[in-house]
Protein backbone atom coordinates (compact mmCIF):
# COMPACT_ATOMS: atom_id res chain seq x y z
CA UNK A 1 0.00 0.00 0.00
CA UNK A 2 2.65 2.33 1.05
CA UNK A 3 4.75 1.78 -2.52
CA UNK A 4 1.36 2.32 -4.29
CA UNK A 5 0.55 5.39 -2.76
CA UNK A 6 4.49 6.56 -3.30
CA UNK A 7 4.11 6.06 -7.17
CA UNK A 8 0.83 8.01 -7.30
CA UNK A 9 2.16 10.69 -5.18
CA UNK A 10 5.10 10.44 -7.97
CA UNK A 11 3.06 10.70 -10.91
CA UNK A 12 1.58 13.91 -9.68
CA UNK A 13 4.54 15.62 -8.61
CA UNK A 14 6.03 14.41 -12.47
CA UNK A 15 2.37 16.09 -13.76
CA UNK A 16 2.18 19.13 -12.10
CA UNK A 17 6.04 19.78 -13.86
CA UNK A 18 4.49 19.20 -16.86
CA UNK A 19 2.41 21.75 -16.76
CA UNK A 20 4.34 24.37 -15.46
CA UNK A 21 6.65 23.59 -18.22
CA UNK A 22 3.72 23.87 -20.70
CA UNK A 23 2.85 27.03 -19.00
CA UNK A 24 5.05 30.40 -20.64
CA UNK A 25 6.91 32.44 -17.92
CA UNK A 26 5.48 35.58 -17.72
CA UNK A 27 7.96 38.48 -19.81
CA UNK A 28 9.18 41.30 -16.75
CA UNK A 29 9.42 44.64 -17.36
CA UNK A 30 13.48 44.62 -18.32
CA UNK A 31 12.96 42.13 -20.79
CA UNK A 32 10.46 43.37 -22.79
CA UNK A 33 12.31 47.20 -22.83
CA UNK A 34 15.54 45.09 -23.76
CA UNK A 35 13.42 43.41 -26.32
CA UNK A 36 12.30 46.93 -27.93
CA UNK A 37 15.88 48.26 -27.13
CA UNK A 38 18.28 45.52 -28.95
CA UNK A 39 21.20 47.23 -30.23
CA UNK A 40 21.39 50.31 -27.02
CA UNK A 41 24.58 51.03 -25.75
CA UNK A 42 25.03 51.49 -21.87
CA UNK A 43 25.42 55.37 -21.19
CA UNK A 44 25.06 57.84 -18.53
CA UNK A 45 24.41 57.38 -14.76
CA UNK A 46 21.68 54.79 -13.71
CA UNK A 47 18.27 56.78 -14.40
CA UNK A 48 16.67 54.26 -11.66
CA UNK A 49 18.53 52.70 -8.70
CA UNK A 50 17.18 49.40 -9.09
CA UNK A 51 18.33 48.87 -12.87
CA UNK A 52 22.40 49.16 -12.23
CA UNK A 53 25.02 48.42 -14.81
CA UNK A 54 25.32 45.03 -13.86
CA UNK A 55 21.62 44.44 -14.96
CA UNK A 56 21.40 42.86 -18.57
CA UNK A 57 18.83 45.36 -19.39
CA UNK A 58 20.79 48.22 -18.44
CA UNK A 59 21.28 49.77 -22.28
CA UNK A 60 17.84 49.70 -22.88
CA UNK A 61 16.39 51.06 -20.00
CA UNK A 62 18.45 53.96 -19.93
CA UNK A 63 17.82 54.64 -23.74
CA UNK A 64 14.50 53.90 -23.05
CA UNK A 65 14.36 56.30 -20.13
CA UNK A 66 15.56 59.37 -22.38
CA UNK A 67 13.16 58.65 -24.62
CA UNK A 68 10.27 58.72 -22.52
CA UNK A 69 9.00 55.41 -23.28
CA UNK A 70 9.75 54.34 -19.48
CA UNK A 71 9.53 56.49 -16.80
CA UNK A 72 9.74 54.11 -13.53
CA UNK A 73 7.61 55.01 -10.00
CA UNK A 74 9.96 57.22 -8.24
CA UNK A 75 13.24 56.56 -8.43
CA UNK A 76 12.62 52.76 -9.08
CA UNK A 77 11.89 50.86 -12.42
CA UNK A 78 10.39 47.52 -10.94
CA UNK A 79 12.76 45.41 -14.21
CA UNK A 80 11.83 41.84 -12.54
CA UNK A 81 8.16 43.07 -12.10
CA UNK A 82 6.06 40.56 -14.84
CA UNK A 83 4.68 43.08 -16.88
CA UNK A 84 0.85 43.48 -17.88
CA UNK A 85 -0.24 43.73 -21.18
CA UNK A 86 -1.42 46.98 -20.68
CA UNK A 87 1.97 48.27 -19.27
CA UNK A 88 3.29 46.61 -22.55
CA UNK A 89 0.86 48.64 -24.99
CA UNK A 90 1.96 52.38 -22.82
CA UNK A 91 5.92 51.04 -23.59
CA UNK A 92 5.33 50.38 -27.37
CA UNK A 93 2.96 53.37 -27.73
CA UNK A 94 5.86 55.88 -26.40
CA UNK A 95 8.00 54.47 -28.69
CA UNK A 96 6.05 55.05 -31.74
CA UNK A 97 5.13 58.44 -30.56
CA UNK A 98 9.13 59.22 -30.19
CA UNK A 99 8.64 57.71 -33.96
CA UNK A 100 6.21 59.86 -35.36
CA UNK A 101 3.17 58.57 -34.78
CA UNK A 102 -0.01 60.63 -33.94
CA UNK A 103 -2.91 59.37 -31.75
CA UNK A 104 -6.52 60.02 -33.50
CA UNK A 105 -7.49 63.17 -32.40
CA UNK A 106 -11.57 61.55 -31.98
CA UNK A 107 -10.60 58.08 -31.42
CA UNK A 108 -13.30 55.41 -31.42
CA UNK A 109 -13.59 52.95 -28.87
CA UNK A 110 -12.06 50.00 -27.66
CA UNK A 111 -14.05 47.06 -29.66
CA UNK A 112 -13.54 44.39 -26.85
CA UNK A 113 -15.87 43.15 -23.91
CA UNK A 114 -13.22 43.80 -21.34
CA UNK A 115 -12.40 46.93 -22.25
CA UNK A 116 -13.44 48.45 -19.32
CA UNK A 117 -11.27 46.64 -17.11
CA UNK A 118 -8.42 48.98 -18.83
CA UNK A 119 -6.87 51.44 -16.83
CA UNK A 120 -7.29 55.35 -18.36
CA UNK A 121 -3.65 55.38 -18.37
CA UNK A 122 -3.43 52.60 -20.87
CA UNK A 123 -6.42 53.66 -23.15
CA UNK A 124 -4.94 56.05 -25.39
CA UNK A 125 -1.82 53.16 -26.33
CA UNK A 126 -4.28 50.35 -26.23
CA UNK A 127 -6.46 51.79 -28.87
CA UNK A 128 -3.81 53.16 -31.14
CA UNK A 129 -2.29 49.96 -31.18
CA UNK A 130 -5.54 48.08 -32.09
CA UNK A 131 -5.67 50.64 -35.08
CA UNK A 132 -1.98 49.93 -36.00
CA UNK A 133 -2.95 46.08 -35.56
CA UNK A 134 -0.34 45.65 -33.03
CA UNK A 135 -2.07 44.83 -30.35
CA UNK A 136 -2.66 40.78 -29.96
CA UNK A 137 -5.70 40.14 -28.68
CA UNK A 138 -6.94 36.89 -26.64
CA UNK A 139 -10.17 35.45 -28.65
CA UNK A 140 -11.66 38.66 -28.53
CA UNK A 141 -10.23 40.11 -25.36
CA UNK A 142 -7.63 42.40 -24.74
CA UNK A 143 -6.72 41.02 -21.02
CA UNK A 144 -5.13 44.67 -20.22
CA UNK A 145 -4.36 43.20 -16.52
CA UNK A 146 -2.72 39.56 -17.53
CA UNK A 147 0.67 39.26 -17.83
CA UNK A 148 2.90 39.39 -21.41
CA UNK A 149 3.75 36.15 -22.69
CA UNK A 150 6.97 35.78 -24.70
CA UNK A 151 5.04 35.05 -28.04
CA UNK A 152 3.66 38.53 -27.85
CA UNK A 153 6.09 40.45 -26.25
CA UNK A 154 8.54 39.00 -29.51
CA UNK A 155 5.21 39.81 -31.48
CA UNK A 156 4.95 43.15 -30.47
CA UNK A 157 8.93 43.98 -30.38
CA UNK A 158 8.71 42.76 -34.09
CA UNK A 159 5.90 45.56 -34.45
CA UNK A 160 8.10 48.30 -33.59
CA UNK A 161 10.64 47.17 -35.93
CA UNK A 162 8.10 46.84 -39.02
CA UNK A 163 5.99 50.66 -37.66
CA UNK A 164 9.58 52.60 -37.21
CA UNK A 165 10.37 51.34 -40.71
CA UNK A 166 7.25 52.63 -42.29
CA UNK A 167 6.13 49.32 -43.85
CA UNK A 168 3.91 50.57 -46.87
CA UNK A 169 2.42 48.01 -49.94
CA UNK A 170 3.39 50.18 -52.72
CA UNK A 171 1.08 48.28 -55.30
CA UNK A 172 -2.01 49.50 -52.91
CA UNK A 173 -0.47 53.17 -52.84
CA UNK A 174 0.12 52.88 -56.88
CA UNK A 175 -3.69 52.26 -57.26
CA UNK A 176 -5.12 55.24 -54.81
CA UNK A 177 -3.12 57.60 -56.93
CA UNK A 178 -4.51 56.07 -60.19
CA UNK A 179 -7.85 56.81 -59.45
CA UNK A 180 -6.60 60.75 -59.30
CA UNK A 181 -5.30 60.26 -62.93
CA UNK A 182 -2.65 62.89 -62.28
CA UNK A 183 1.04 61.77 -63.93
CA UNK A 184 3.59 62.67 -62.13
CA UNK A 185 1.47 62.66 -58.88
CA UNK A 186 3.28 61.62 -55.80
CA UNK A 187 1.77 60.74 -52.12
CA UNK A 188 2.94 60.33 -48.52
CA UNK A 189 0.74 57.65 -47.28
CA UNK A 190 -0.11 56.63 -43.65
CA UNK A 191 0.58 52.75 -41.89
CA UNK A 192 -2.60 50.83 -42.76
CA UNK A 193 -4.77 50.95 -39.88
CA UNK A 194 -7.60 48.59 -38.58
CA UNK A 195 -10.96 49.62 -37.59
CA UNK A 196 -13.25 48.58 -34.95
CA UNK A 197 -15.60 45.72 -36.47
CA UNK A 198 -13.26 45.00 -39.44
CA UNK A 199 -11.65 46.53 -42.23
CA UNK A 200 -8.75 48.96 -42.40
CA UNK A 201 -8.16 52.67 -43.91
CA UNK A 202 -5.10 54.85 -44.78
CA UNK A 203 -4.42 58.43 -45.29
CA UNK A 204 -2.74 60.48 -47.60
CA UNK A 205 -1.00 63.87 -49.27
CA UNK A 206 -0.53 63.92 -52.41
CA UNK A 207 1.89 66.05 -54.20
CA UNK A 208 2.17 67.98 -57.85
CA UNK A 209 4.93 69.35 -58.67
CA UNK A 210 6.62 69.47 -55.31
CA UNK A 211 3.68 71.24 -54.03
CA UNK A 212 0.86 69.87 -51.73
CA UNK A 213 -2.49 69.24 -54.39
CA UNK A 214 -4.80 67.07 -52.11
CA UNK A 215 -5.28 64.90 -49.33
CA UNK A 216 -7.07 61.71 -49.16
CA UNK A 217 -8.86 59.00 -46.71
CA UNK A 218 -8.69 55.17 -48.47
CA UNK A 219 -11.16 52.72 -47.27
CA UNK A 220 -10.06 48.88 -47.46
CA UNK A 221 -11.45 45.49 -47.22
CA UNK A 222 -9.00 42.55 -46.95
CA UNK A 223 -6.36 44.04 -48.70
CA UNK A 224 -8.36 45.94 -51.30
CA UNK A 225 -9.50 49.47 -51.85
CA UNK A 226 -13.08 49.83 -51.44
CA UNK A 227 -13.53 53.26 -51.32
CA UNK A 228 -11.81 56.85 -51.54
CA UNK A 229 -12.17 60.56 -50.67
CA UNK A 230 -9.75 63.27 -51.55
CA UNK A 231 -10.26 66.38 -50.70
Amino acid sequence: MKRMWMLLLAALLLAGRTGAAECPRPVTRGEFVALLFPEAEAAGEPVFEDVGPEAACFAAVQRAAALGVVRGEGERFFPDRPLSRQEAAVFLWRALTHAGYEQDPEPPELPFEDAADCAPWAREALLALFRLGALPEREGRICPLSVVEPAEAEAMAADLRRLEGGARDPRLEAAILALLGLPGARGEFSPVLSLPGGGQELYCTVFLDGEEYCRGHAELEKGLVRRVEFW
